[in-house]
């Protein structure tokens, strides 16, 4: 088998396994995402979005909810220094 010939396949077969790796976990997000929305309609009587909820505590703090598990998400800090970085460009 020409050397061509071998990566090609190689790459292909690389391709397939990402493209089956993609549809595996879009398809598994897409089944959590849609039993959380059935699970909150039936419990509450209206369709929302449990297992991920971002709600502003203050004016740059943000608190971040992930399978309930919540932590803080400081923004002060980082627009500090994109101010910064904007500075040094202009």
């Amino acid at each position: 088998m020409a050397r061509k010939i071998r990566f090609r396949k190689k790459r292909l077969y690389n391709l397939k396994i990402f493209v089956v790796m993609s549809l595996f976990f879009l398809i598994v997000i897409s089944g959590l995402v849609a039993v959380d929305i059935a699970k909150s309609y039936v419990l509450y009587g209206q369709p929302r979005l449990e297992m991920l909820q971002i709600q502003e505590v203050e004016k740059d703090i943000y608190q971040v909810s992930l399978f309930n598990n919540t932590f803080d998400l400081n923004l002060k800090y980082l627009r500090r220094d994109m101010g910064k970085i904007k500075g040094f460009f202009e």
